[in-house]
């Protein structure tokens, strides 16, 4: 299964940049609101045309600017499940997917058609939980219903393309959850079909599995591994997207140095450039824009086991401690650190107080960070004067805007 899109549509206020390929069955693509996500869905089916570009799905070219190839959204098996769900609401449940089938099924007997329209009615019926209620109009069913009695007609289509466009946004919670996973789960079913999600809830895209790929502004980022795109997002917007909250704005002073002067210091990514080079650690990118800390990688203790310049050490001062079910989420200020205290590498400290005319005991930025309330009470937090960071766990962001 693959999916290629390289595409360019001139709107009012913007130019959407779209670019991705995966391999996978399942790809959310996960924005913000007005990112651009219904307009990337919209192209995929053929209901939009793009200015230029292409887009082909499992190797047969859906569109090319270059080559004047432009399938019909008829022809394409690319189905569209909007956030409305698009029931017709003068029919019933049942005439929703006959009206379907018989589309799919037009080049069959009549007398046989007739006959595959109605059992295969009643299996998506079925299958999709609505046992008596093919019967109902659309408006007689509650909003879960609807969406299942979508997916029924989504799926009587045959498509080889489900376009999902935010269709859980409107459900409560629990229903959200169990929705996603059921549906996932029929879809799994379907070997021949790939499934693009679009949605605003990290949640959503991470259930979906599969790949991930950000959209801010119009602009994709790339396409990745749903795991790798929560813990190594490239992009300032994917790292907000994922749920990253410690990001603050970098400058580059060399290959394995960055200041952040919101945090009031240097980050150091290697002790000595030989060594950095012997040891084979990556540079820092020629675009960086920010660095990212994840709330649940701060440490309270330093390995027995850990080696020079690979962790940095955080002097904090606890602001406050808000508690949620499981977790404690703790709002800190951290202080400068001393080349003494400093495990990232023995300049930084320096270099942070000298740059910036502080001393390290001065603080600047919030931080957050998350622990199990299991692991630590309340009156042991507040007595925390340290916190550690693996430096491979220090996120290097380029702008978003570059993708």
């Amino acid at each position: 299964m693959s999916l290629e899109v390289q595409i360019r549509k001139k709107e009012a206020d913007r130019t959407l940049k779209m670019s991705l390929h995966t391999e996978e069955r399942f790809l959310s693509v996960l924005g913000e609101e007005g990112g651009g996500k219904t307009e990337l869905l919209h192209c995929l089916s053929g209901l939009v045309l793009p200015d230029e570009g292409s887009i082909s799905l499992n190797g047969r070219v859906l569109y090319d600017s270059l080559q004047k190839i432009c399938i019909p959204a008829a022809e394409r098996r690319a189905v569209l499940l909007p956030e409305n769900y698009a029931l017709f609401p003068g029919m019933t449940v049942e005439e929703n997917l006959r009206l379907v089938l018989r589309e799919t099924e037009k080049n069959v007997h009549r007398k046989e058609r007739k006959l595959i329209t109605t059992e295969k009615t009643a299996q998506l019926l079925k299958e999709y939980g609505l046992d008596g209620l093919g019967g109902c109009y659309p408006g007689e069913l509650s909003r879960a219903q609807q969406l299942r009695a979508a997916m029924a007609r989504t799926m009587a289509a045959s498509p080889e393309l489900v376009l999902l466009d935010n269709p859980f946004s409107k459900l409560d919670p629990y229903l959200r959850a169990e929705l996603l996973t059921e549906i996932r789960e029929k879809l799994s079913g379907e070997k021949k079909v790939t499934v693009v999600l679009a949605t605003a809830d990290r949640d959503e895209a991470y259930a979906m599995g599969g790949d991930i790929v950000s959209l801010e502004n119009g602009v994709t980022g790339e396409a990745k591994p749903r795991d790798f795109f929560f813990r190594e997002p490239s992009t300032v917007g994917a790292a907000l997207l994922s749920g990253c909250h410690n990001i603050a704005e970098a400058r580059r002073l060399d290959a394995y140095h960055a200041l952040v002067p919101a945090w009031g210091a240097v980050f150091v990514f290697a002790v000595k450039k030989a060594a950095a080079e012997q040891k084979g650690w990556e540079k820092l990118p020629e675009d960086l824009a920010a660095i990212g800390i994840r709330e649940e990688d701060f440490r309270r203790e330093l390995p027995d086991d850990a080696a020079f310049g690979e962790y940095r050490c955080f002097t904090i001062h606890v602001e406050r401690i808000e508690e949620e079910l499981q977790n404690w989420k703790v709002w800190f200020t951290a202080g400068r650190l001393s080349k003494r205290r400093n495990f990232a590498g023995k300049a930084s400290g320096e270099s942070a107080s000298s740059e910036n005319g502080q001393g390290t005991d001065e603080r600047s930025g919030l931080f957050l960070w998350k622990i199990s309330r299991r692991e630590i009470s309340r009156e042991e937090i507040r007595g925390i004067r340290r916190l550690y960071i693996k430096n491979r766990q220090i996120m290097c962001l380029s702008d978003s805007k570059r993708g």
